[in-house]
């Protein structure tokens, strides 16, 4: 929530300070990691109380955007300082930068790197996005299996063995997304099958029986069931 303050002047020095801060604003919105250090200095000196009420009211006014994108700006900067020695900062995306933000501040650099280094330097949001994903998923895991058989806690392992899990788990959902992928294919194909068209049981019915079959392939029970209460008033 926003706390209302009642205007107070600026000292010569924050006068000054302010007039800097928007003119970096004001010149340079696409570069997110200068308009963020900006806005972040004139939110947390409170350099818009001379003439704004809140930080809020001061973006919306004085810029024409919320305080969550100033919000969004400020963490991309933030994300931006805490990774910027991997690349230079102007090779930087927003877009890929903020795919990080959910991710521990001390592990955002491996991250990135892993991301820059599997693109060849053609770092993608999505690219960035899928690594953090697996990231959170083993870090909240606790614990990952290693080399050796043996169960270490995330927090134990060596910078190469994080990126090593990190790689491995990335494989293993490309593979599983390459099989959905062909599973997909195969069963828009069948559809289009001229045998089916003899069939008397309605067509929907023999599609959602070969999706079935197939999720059981899988040996995954969770998923059959799911689609079997998805799908129970079709299935005959």
């Amino acid at each position: 929530m926003n706390i209302i303050e009642a205007p107070t002047a600026l000292t010569v020095d924050e006068r000054s300070e302010l007039e800097k801060n928007e003119k970096t604003i004001a010149k340079g919105l696409q570069t997110f990691y200068d308009v963020g250090h900006a806005l972040a200095d004139i939110r947390d000196r409170k350099l818009y109380r001379a003439e704004y009420e809140t930080f809020d009211n001061y973006c919306t006014k004085r810029w024409g955007f919320s305080d969550r994108r100033a919000r969004q700006l400020i963490a991309a900067a933030d994300i931006t300082e805490n990774i910027g020695t991997i690349v230079p900062v102007s090779e930087l995306k927003e877009g890929q930068v903020r795919e990080l933000a959910s991710v521990p501040p001390n592990e955002q650099r491996l991250v990135y790197q892993l991301a820059h280094e599997l693109t060849e330097g053609n770092v993608t949001a999505s690219a960035v996005r899928s690594l953090a994903a697996i990231a959170n998923g083993v870090i909240a895991s606790g614990y990952v299996e290693v080399d050796d058989g043996i169960q270490k806690k995330w927090t134990d392992l060596e910078p190469e063995q994080k990126r090593a899990v990190l790689q491995a788990n990335l494989e293993k959902e490309t593979w599983e997304r390459m099989q959905r992928h062909k599973a997909r294919k195969s069963i828009s194909e069948s559809m289009n099958d001229p045998i089916i068209e003899k069939l008397t049981i309605p067509k929907q019915q023999v599609h959602d029986l070969r999706k079935l079959a197939g999720l059981a392939r899988q040996v995954d029970p969770d998923l059959v069931a799911v689609y079997e209460m998805t799908h129970r008033d079709t299935l005959p």
